[in-house]
């Protein structure tokens, strides 16, 4: 473009750098993004995010992290998109005490946690046997009035049956409803499985019994038992 007379603007630079991202050249992304700001353009939230998602999916949290250091040092304000990616990731990664920080950071910066947020620390927390820690989030979130989805529940009912504590599963399991979260058909399973294995047959045959009553209520809507 230089050599045809014709100067990137801003639109464009952003553009190469998803571009580039896209087909899976991080380090390429990351050298124009040197070149923007030799240019003297400075990179906007679109920018960074781009960068901070592209470094998260191919591994380099360490690079994520300098580069969110670096947008709030030019007094670009990190957006949810921005700390959700990166909690994402580090939670993924099993990294929850740097995940955690960052959802400190997250709140310090005047960011409302949403639901994705909380998903991703619960998962984590779980991923990592801390089922109690995951529990206490949900109610935390629950109190700062942010409503959980079957997803959420889904991944605490998975890691308590897992571990054996097929009482809180089920607990959770009868809260779903009254909450008016809907239970789908990874709630039902993953309950049933765990019942199975641990040998309850008859709780698990109840758990699926209520399951096809569900599913015939949704079909027949104006029918009750």
């Amino acid at each position: 473009m230089w050599v045809e007379g014709f100067r990137p603007d801003q639109f464009t630079f952003n553009y190469l750098v998803l571009g580039l991202w896209k087909s899976g050249h991080v380090k390429q992304a990351l050298e124009l993004f040197d070149l923007m700001l030799q240019e003297g353009f400075d990179p906007d939230i679109f920018t960074f995010n781009t960068l901070i998602s592209g470094l998260c999916k191919s591994g380099q949290d360490n690079e994520a992290m300098e580069v969110l250091n670096q947008m709030i040092s030019r007094d670009c304000s990190p957006d949810t998109v921005t700390f959700n990616t990166l909690i994402s990731n580090l939670c993924k990664e099993k990294q929850m005490e740097q995940a955690i920080e960052i959802a400190c950071i997250m709140t310090d910066k005047g960011i409302q946690p949403d639901v994705y947020t909380f998903n991703s620390l619960i998962r984590g927390l779980c991923l990592t046997m801390n089922d109690d820690l995951a529990i206490d989030l949900l109610n935390g979130m629950k109190k700062l009035g942010c409503r959980p989805n079957e997803y959420t529940l889904n991944i605490l009912i998975n890691s308590l049956c897992s571990s054996g504590k097929l009482d809180r599963a089920l607990g959770l399991w009868r809260d779903m409803e009254s909450s008016g979260c809907a239970r789908d058909e990874v709630t039902y399973a993953t309950l049933i499985a765990g019942f199975c294995k641990n040998k309850k047959i008859e709780q698990a045959e109840e758990i699926f019994y209520q399951m096809e009553l569900q599913l015939f209520q949704e079909i027949h809507p104006f029918i009750t038992p």
